[in-house]
């Protein structure tokens, strides 16, 4: 997928599960999860997890017709 210069990468479609995103670092979802909230991109309110403004920046975003369900750029770090 070309990106046009004004285009920003992190809002490209190609997005993947939180779990796949999880298999592709070889390590448990529940594990990616602690990372993901030990970054700040998620938070826990009400026990719940939920994307913070740093997640977004950093390209995430709800699965769409999902409350829980995140979607991540393929190359995220954490």
């Amino acid at each position: 997928m070309l990106v046009q210069p004004d285009e920003d990468p992190k809002t490209r479609t190609n997005k993947i599960k939180t779990a796949r995103l999880a298999d592709r670092m070889g390590i448990m979802v529940t594990a990616l999860y602690d990372k993901l909230i030990g970054c700040g991109y998620l938070e826990l309110k009400n026990g719940r997890r939920t994307l913070t403004e740093k997640g977004r920046e950093m390209g995430g975003e709800l699965e769409p017709g999902k409350e829980t369900s995140f979607l991540w750029p393929p190359d995220l770090t954490v």
